[in-house]
């Protein structure tokens, strides 16, 4: 049996979809409380689930009992509400290992963030290291991997992050937002080759290595947000660049009055770095060929 936490979120359901088509039995665990759109999903799909208090060891382990296998998704570029982003991160993760050692659960695959360290400049990315710390020392065997930017089609009601609020801010303003010169680099990941690398991560014997993904073309920031404009019916709207200290600023007013803000201070600071693989391992142990931004326009939003 496969474990999914988080399995109500974006990549979550795309995994879980994957999974039944291939009849791979597997539940999810979602913390207490969740949205009832979730569970409707869920219980359309005739997916079983367990809700659990993720800082709860035994809550964790009896949810557990019978799992060989975890895909671990729980995580957010967001803040939760009482709850720190170090928190969600390495103490929900350091809960669930506890539990999974005690249920001798075989493989844990993480999905963690390309440019994840511990001495990463963004919260976001410090904590998902952290996280990964504790995996690598835990004794159980995994798969660790770090996806770049993801992009796809959307999933029940929810869609990427990144593509629904973009998407949402082309469509309200004159123009095409873009945090400074946007020439910041990434390497957008379909949402179904991140769930194929997940799957096939579950059934490969490659254990305890970290593995870097990203799609096909490198591009800078500018670009994937005119292929977004594009794909929302906007792509004659021209881009305006917002000088950082303003957008530094913005999101500090917005992270106050918004629980889900359409930028966060961290975003401004990841604005500063590239963000693609520094190694080709990704196609080396999931050869298979990727979809890339432009090809995937029709099914953005």
């Amino acid at each position: 049996m496969i474990a999914i936490t988080g399995i109500s979120g974006y990549i979550g359901c795309h995994v879980s979809h994957l999974l039944k088509e291939n009849n791979t039995p597997h539940k999810g665990i979602i913390r207490k409380n969740p949205k009832q759109d979730d569970l409707d999903i869920l219980d359309a799909q005739k997916i079983p689930y367990s809700l659990v208090d993720f800082t709860d060891e035994q809550s964790l382990c009896d949810a557990l009992n019978g799992v060989e296998y975890i895909v671990h998704l729980v995580g957010s570029i967001y803040k939760p509400k009482n709850m720190t982003m170090d928190a969600m991160h390495k103490g929900i993760t350091q809960t669930l290992l506890t539990a999974a050692k005690k249920q001798a659960v075989k493989k844990i695959i993480y999905v963690s963030a390309l440019g994840s360290r511990l001495d990463a400049p963004s919260d976001y990315h410090r904590t998902k290291a952290m996280a990964e710390a504790e995996i690598k020392k835990s004794g159980i065997p995994y798969v660790i991997l770090q996806p770049s930017l993801i992009f796809g089609k959307k999933c029940g009601y929810r869609n990427s992050k990144l593509v629904a609020r973009l998407s949402q801010s082309i469509q309200k303003l004159p123009f095409i937002p873009i945090l400074g010169k946007g020439a910041n680099k990434l390497q957008p990941l379909f949402i179904m080759d991140l769930a194929r690398c997940i799957c096939e991560s579950l059934k490969q014997d490659k254990m305890n290595i970290t593995i870097e993904l990203g799609g096909p073309d490198v591009m800078p920031f500018e670009k994937i947000a005119r292929i977004i404009a594009k794909a929302s019916g906007h792509e004659h709207k021209k881009c305006a660049h917002i000088p950082i200290p303003v957008a530094r600023i913005l999101a500090g007013i917005m992270e106050k009055v918004s629980a889900q803000p359409k930028i966060t201070v961290d975003q401004v600071r990841m604005v500063h770095f590239d963000n693609i693989c520094a190694n080709d391992a990704m196609n080396t142990i999931f050869p298979f060929k990727k979809i890339s931004m432009e090809k995937a326009i029709d099914i953005l939003l």
